[in-house]
């Protein structure tokens, strides 16, 4: 075996390591959680709201670990930069760098992919051993439904063969070329296919991606079938075509409503969310995937990670090229620097272009239904599933608080309204805004209650 060669895998064995001792330390803290509120129950606590605080100390273990692997990243950047700096005739023992004029850079490279196979790696680590050793007991714990341990076995499965070893086998081909014949020109083409690559297969087969990594059913195979016909009424008076309604046996933190496909119309619902609503939130719930398909989200989404791609892509391979070019080396400098400058305030613009569509989508759904107290406690309830507060935004899309201070606004402009919007919402998380209540507790007769019948036309032009 080359010296290179053992080098490299000896880095990559130690992040992994360290990688993966990160995760399981954060399951322990999971299951030190669980239990917690396993006694809290015994004693007499309520299911929901035990389940409510262990779902939000596991989105708060969550994050700590993100920002742990963060810092072993760094941490791996740092040490080797500085070893690099007192030894280096590393260089020359890491990759065949024999008079080879980039030999730091290549080096430099090799080291990275190293510690971002480990880092994957433990984040998968931390993903499966979650899932089989703390939420597979949740569930049982909090009573949430049926979930066959082979349904979710067989889903991590299929997420690890789907996604992290094509990922391993890229990067561990990537270091293996590396190590055995440096070639910037090289390196620039392979990223350039490898983005094209990815976006082909995470957007244009968005919808045939996203069902392979999850446990779907169609909606007519399971207990929600009589919601059928409802949603066809709701997406004729939305005007728009649902290919398919998927429902999602989503595990703990994955609840949600979206739309996907390479035109974005699948409507997947969360079984949980189903499970612990009413039909006023489920009628917002359709209602946002309706607005989805009607201002063209995926299309926009789509456009903005092709963009996203693009620009990264050509700031890399810049990057890459400069040391190629010597003594010409400030122009290229000047159009990576240009490059920097529009990928950044693109980005800035995609996101408040993205944050505005959701905005959009928001209103319509207040529209479609006359509810808007109904699309708040939605938004209210999605994040109580997942442990996540509503302050909580992604680069995308904005916090629910943000978002219910748009529908707070509307509510407070005349426009008709359903006949039942003047009434609070029953819910399993109680929801405020402005110090108002804005449900009641969700019980049994709620969940069984009569939905009205759907409008024939929509309350408001929207």
């Amino acid at each position: 075996m080359p010296i290179q060669l053992a080098i490299f895998l000896g880095i990559q064995a130690l992040a992994i390591v360290l990688y993966s001792l990160a995760a399981l330390l954060s399951v322990y803290s999971q299951r030190q959680k669980l239990q917690q509120e396993t006694g809290n129950i015994a004693a007499g606590s309520p299911v929901q709201e035990a389940y409510q605080r262990f779902v939000a100390a596991r989105f708060r273990t969550l994050l700590t670990a993100r920002r742990t692997n963060i810092y072993i990243l760094f941490s791996f950047i740092i040490v080797f930069l500085a070893f690099s700096w007192v030894q280096p005739a590393f260089n020359d023992m890491l990759i065949d760098a024999s008079g080879n004029p980039f030999a730091d850079l290549l080096t430099f490279i090799c080291m990275l992919v190293a510690a971002l196979i480990g880092l994957y790696i433990g984040v998968y680590v931390l993903d499966v051993a979650g899932t089989i050793l703390v939420d597979l007991e949740a569930h049982e714990v909090f009573q949430l439904g049926n979930l066959p341990q082979e349904v979710v076995i067989r889903q991590k499965v299929r997420k690890v063969l789907l996604r992290l070893v094509p990922l391993i086998c890229y990067l561990e081909g990537v270091a293996l070329v590396l190590t055995i014949l440096p070639n910037l020109l090289f390196l620039v083409l392979l990223l350039a296919i490898s983005l094209i690559i990815y976006f082909v297969v995470t957007q244009v087969f968005a919808a045939t991606f996203y069902a392979l990594g999850t446990s779907l059913r169609p909606l007519e195979q399971t207990e929600w079938a009589y919601l059928a016909e409802r949603i066809a009424q709701w997406a004729r008076l939305g005007g728009v075509t649902f290919s398919s309604i998927q429902i999602e046996y989503d595990l703990i933190g994955s609840t949600n409503v979206r739309v996907v496909g390479p035109n974005r119309s699948m409507l997947v619902i969360s079984e949980r969310f189903l499970r612990n609503s009413e039909w006023r939130q489920q009628d917002a719930a359709v209602a946002f995937g309706i607005g989805c398909i009607r201002t063209r989200l995926g299309l926009l989404r789509m456009m903005s990670t092709l963009f996203s791609l693009v620009l990264s892509g050509l700031l890399l391979g810049f990057i890459l090229l400069i040391p190629l070019l010597g003594d010409t080396v400030f122009p290229l400098f000047s159009v990576t620097f240009l490059i920097w400058i529009a990928a950044f305030v693109g980005r800035i613009a995609v996101r408040r272009a993205l944050r505005n569509v959701y905005y959009r989508i928001d209103r319509d759904a207040a529209f479609l239904t006359g509810d808007p107290l109904a699309v708040m406690v939605l938004f209210n309830t999605v994040q109580a599933l997942n442990g996540v507060t509503t302050t909580i935004r992604s680069r995308r899309i904005p916090s629910a608080q943000n978002r219910m201070t748009r529908l707070d606004a509307l509510i407070r402009q005349p426009w008709p309204r359903a006949p039942h919007a003047a009434n609070l919402v029953p819910a399993i998380a109680p929801a405020y805004f402005a110090q108002h209540m804005l449900t009641v507790p969700l019980d049994q007769a709620a969940l069984t209650s009569q939905p009205a019948p759907v409008p024939t036309t929509w309350y408001a032009t929207p």
